[in-house]
């Protein structure tokens, strides 16, 4: 009863920090997000080792009742299934948003990366916006449009930089002339590290002017609906300090 109460228990130490260990390790460059990515599966695969000594270890202590170590094989199992119970949520995400990586307000004429082009690895997901990524995005990101306001140009392209900076992402050198305003950036990850890159373009219109936002991830076939939310959150927080400034 003691050997598998304390075998639950390391197993699910190690399936509680092994996820932690790849998704940091990559963020901060320690290895390759691959590595990461194999170790998530060794952390499932010692989950599953951990329940099947688990199920043991609580016959055991129905044969011989002991509450201690039946509290530390509880614990054990608790820790070990964080992460399968995790890694189960975001395959539901991947369900309920469409399999692309790229996502723009303008799906008919998207912003046009420049900068970014020279800054991405060879290796890096493809930039083109293509027919399929635009009837796949149509038919789900309905409510992903262009944000309009009755800002000019210029005091809209001064705040859409400040609030990309206040986002976190990396700014590039923007390319912008008298009808056109083009702010190019990065965002990190946290857990991992991933970089989606974006590039935001305000037009001017009669009575303000109009902002686009394009954003792509450089890794993976899909971004869970990433790409999507991050433009959303950009707009939430620029409309919010659009108003602000109106008032």
């Amino acid at each position: 009863m003691k050997a598998t109460a304390y075998s639950v228990l390391i197993l699910g130490v190690l399936a509680l920090v092994l996820p932690l260990v790849g998704a940091l390790g990559s963020r901060f460059e320690l290895f390759t997000f691959r590595i990461g990515f194999g170790l998530l599966g060794l952390a499932l695969l010692v989950s599953v080792v951990a329940v099947i000594v688990g199920l043991v270890s609580g016959f055991l202590s129905w044969k011989h009742p002991e509450t201690f170590w039946l509290r530390i094989t509880v614990g054990g199992l608790v820790m070990a299934l964080v992460f399968p119970f995790y890694f189960v949520a975001q395959l539901q995400g991947v369900r309920g948003t469409p399999f692309i990586n790229h996502v723009s307000t303008d799906t008919d004429d998207p912003p046009a990366f420049n900068v970014i082009r020279d800054v991405r690895p060879d290796d890096a997901a493809p930039l083109e916006y293509t027919p399929l990524i635009r009837r796949l995005q149509q038919g789900f990101y309905t409510d992903l449009r262009t944000y309009n306001s009755a800002l000019s140009v210029e005091p809209m392209f001064e705040l859409a930089t400040e609030v990309a900076a206040d986002m976190g992402w990396q700014l590039y050198e923007s390319d912008d002339n008298a009808s056109n305003y083009a702010i190019e950036a990065t965002a990190t990850s946290f857990w991992f590290g991933f970089k989606d890159d974006l590039v935001i373009r305000i037009r001017s219109q009669p009575e303000g002017s109009f902002v686009d936002v394009r954003s792509v991830s450089r890794v993976g076939r899909t971004d869970i609906g990433t790409n999507a939310k991050r433009i959303q959150a950009y707009f939430d927080r620029l409309r919010a300090q659009d108003e602000a400034r109106r008032d």
